[in-house]
């Protein structure tokens, strides 16, 4: 089901990077293994971010500043917003003080943003049904593709 026509045209929609990943871990799983063809996949994923511009440390240890203001908490991610960085996001959420209704995470100090951090912010957001979850700081980058969720790179 993986290899079928539609998963590359998913891939291909949301950049070249996703499907060059995907097509990575396909055949490095089809010849070697399951296991072989997802380290595979990462490596790349990774290699792709320094290329764009993140460094060692802001992608493997994102700094995560918080503010509150009122019912209103801002997540302010420093370096690079990468599926490394979820863990941090997701313990945020997770642990949303009383009374907020707002929570807004700030990219505007990011140099990547990368499609599985921007998917899984969003099905994050949709689990927290009396909060409203906000991403600002996109707009002054470009993104790999025209879908919503595709990666995105300071310019």
């Amino acid at each position: 089901r993986l290899a079928s026509p539609s998963e590359f045209q998913h891939a291909k929609e949301l950049g070249i990077d996703q499907l060059l990943l995907f097509g990575t871990t396909l055949i490095v799983t089809l010849v070697e293994d399951l296991l072989v063809g997802v380290a595979a996949g990462l490596i790349l994923k990774v290699v792709l971010h320094f290329l764009r511009g993140a460094r060692f440390q802001s992608l493997f240890r994102s700094r995560i500043e918080t503010t509150r203001d009122g019912d209103t908490l801002t997540l302010k991610i420093h370096g690079a917003a990468a599926f490394t960085s979820l863990l941090g996001v997701r313990r945020q959420l997770q642990a949303l003080p009383e009374g907020i209704e707002r929570v807004v995470i700030d990219l505007n100090d990011v140099v990547i943003v990368d499609h599985t951090f921007l998917a899984r912010v969003h099905g994050m957001a949709d689990e927290l049904p009396d909060t409203t979850v906000d991403l600002i700081g996109l707009d002054g980058m470009k993104a790999a593709s025209d879908h919503p969720h595709a990666s995105r790179r300071r310019v």
